[in-house]
């Protein structure tokens, strides 16, 4: 199944090189990206490595949030995206495939004993423009949803750090350090470079205030890898809560 993440731009790569776009539309929309605090249209990618991805779809709107990342590193480190693992990439080109054909320029072809009324080209263009538009609205939409559970799952999870300081994963990260922790973030499917960064910002700083906190100190950690090593950490430690 597709996930959604925010991911480090700098994890990403593109088959398509950059000098495939001109520069002055990218700085463009990179403009926009940071306006918006971020990319709002999710790249389409494949998870090639251990924190390696490659853009399936949305090279121009990767080069455009590189561009931001460029401008502004606080703002532009990460972008929204749809991952897409090796074993579903095919069906995934299929789909994709078959909505850009969908989407594409062109009058619709006519059937019946009249002869056909093409639209003239003005037309046709503002009515293909108008479905496109359409479709990435209701995509929008579709992750505005999933992006509010993640932010209501972890406004929850730091709701009961908070209520109970020595019984959360929070708490444990707090009271930990070096190989010790190290050795705790494993257990809790944290990924190898996450686990570095985090301990060096525990490190440096004593602690973190609350899972907001943790999440933009620690480079590549993201929303979906906060969640997933938090239900981790209830399934280890309390599992009589799990449902």
């Amino acid at each position: 199944m597709p996930r959604f993440y925010t991911v480090d731009v700098v994890l990403i790569t593109s088959n398509i090189p950059r000098s495939h776009f001109p520069e002055a539309d990218l700085d463009t929309v990179a403009d926009q990206i940071l306006v918006a605090d971020g990319l709002l249209k999710p790249l389409i990618l494949e998870e090639t490595g251990l924190e390696q991805y490659t853009v399936i779809d949305g090279h121009f709107e990767f080069y455009a949030a590189v561009r931001a990342y460029e401008k502004d590193r606080q703002v532009g480190e990460m972008v929204n995206a749809i991952v897409i693992a090796p074993r579903e990439k095919d069906r995934a080109l299929v789909q994709l495939d078959t909505l850009a054909r969908s989407l594409s320029y062109g009058a619709p072809v006519q059937s019946g004993n009249s002869p056909s009324q093409a639209l003239p080209p003005e037309s046709s263009q503002l009515d293909n423009l108008d479905r496109r538009l359409e479709a990435i609205a209701a995509q929008l939409r579709d992750q505005r949803t999933d992006l509010n559970a993640y932010v209501a799952d972890l406004q929850r999870a730091n709701r009961e750090a908070l209520a109970n300081q020595h019984t959360s994963l929070l708490a444990e990260i707090n009271a930990l350090n070096g190989k010790p922790l190290e050795k705790k973030l494993r257990c809790y499917d944290f990924k190898s470079a996450v686990i570095q960064s985090l301990v060096a910002a525990r490190r440096d700083t004593g602690g973190f205030t609350d899972y907001k906190d943790l999440e933009k100190r620690v480079t590549g950690l993201g929303a979906a890898g906060l969640l997933s090593a938090i239900n981790q950490w209830e399934r280890i430690n309390r599992p009589d809560d799990v449902v």
